[in-house]
């Protein structure tokens, strides 16, 4: 992990090289996009590790996966079931814009 992560900060679309400084752009690209995402990797690794770690404690079995509990079957039905009653919802509801990734930039289209 002391190896990986750094390593994965440099590869990308744009490699950057440690040992070159070629400005703004590295921090950036380093500081606003690859660091959050490789922070964010870890804690969230670390969250489900931990949790797989409570629950095959809690159970006392260390083979114990979410299957038990039926997270993966709970979750389907939850899909299924938005797809027969979403268009029962009322509009006020149904209506929620969903924001668009680049909805954001002031770009026009064309």
């Amino acid at each position: 992990m002391a190896v990986l992560i750094p390593l994965s900060l440099l590869a990308g679309r744009v490699w950057i090289d440690p040992l070159s400084a070629k400005g703004a752009s590295a921090t950036l690209i380093l500081m606003e996009l690859r660091l959050p995402r490789a922070v964010l990797a870890v804690v969230i690794g670390g969250g489900l590790g931990a949790a797989g770690a409570a629950m095959q404690g809690y159970l006392r079995n260390p083979l114990a996966d979410p299957g038990l509990f039926g997270i993966a079957p709970t979750a389907a039905l939850g899909a299924v079931a938005s797809f027969w009653f979403g268009p029962l919802l009322p509009p006020w509801i149904a209506s929620w814009p969903v924001r668009a990734e680049g909805s954001r930039s002031s770009r026009s289209p064309g």
